[in-house]
């Protein structure tokens, strides 16, 4: 019998670890914690716990916002890397990465393993689903001009968050395979709260990582 992956789950908030509670007690491999807001923290939560205990891949789960025509509420975003989009340098010709500094990496990789699979089984169930960049920010977007701004430097992206960029640094500190799952609940720019959904988000999110478990069970 196939030994199924011992996954741990990092969310940032409570109520993103209590839309993943049936998830979380649906599979006993599987791990739903708490981090906290931005990559920082994320980062420290998820090597400590990576410290203690021996994952199979780790994954960064929460509700995100989305670029304009990339994705729409509801959809879930699959990273297909993870992008710290806002480390690096103001120069006078523009913004420059950490890479174009000689001090990278802002990119790492997603596992690549399940997430075509992933994809296709969400569109099954009548959920959009996509395979982008996913940027994380320190500060989220909050006027047009940083939305055009980031749409110009990271055209493929299709959702921004605050932590991924953390999880993903830690896991591959500890050399273990990461994905990004985020679930769209507003669009980026100027904050219009009575626009969000984040129930239907959150609701899209667990749909998302009940079917993950069946793809990497399989």
């Amino acid at each position: 019998m196939k030994k199924k992956p011992s996954v741990l789950v990092m969310v940032s908030v409570e109520a993103e670890k209590e839309a993943l509670q049936a998830a979380a007690e649906a599979e006993d491999a599987w791990e739903v914690q708490v981090g906290g807001v931005g990559a920082a923290q994320m980062s420290v939560q998820t090597s400590l716990l990576l410290a203690e205990h021996n994952y199979d891949l780790v994954i960064n789960a929460g509700i995100a916002g989305a670029f304009p025509d990339k994705a729409w509420l509801g959809d879930i975003v699959a990273a297909s890397e993870i992008v710290a989009a806002d480390m690096g340098a103001e120069t006078e010709e523009g913004f420059a990465p950490l890479e174009k500094l000689g001090l990278g990496p802002t990119r790492f990789p997603a596992e690549k393993k399940y997430t075509p699979e992933l994809v296709r089984r969400l569109a099954e169930q009548g959920i959009s689903a996509v395979e982008a960049p996913v940027l994380s920010v320190s500060t989220v977007t909050g006027t047009q001009a940083t939305v055009n701004q980031r749409a110009f430097l990271y055209e493929d992206a299709a959702a921004e968050a605050m932590e991924g960029y953390g999880v993903a640094a830690a896991a591959s500190h500890f050399g273990v395979p990461v994905m990004e799952i985020r679930a769209i609940s507003n669009e980026v720019g100027p904050r219009d709260r009575d626009a969000w959904d984040i129930p239907g988000a959150l609701d899209s999110l667990r749909s998302a990582v009940l079917i993950l478990q069946e793809v990497t069970s399989s």
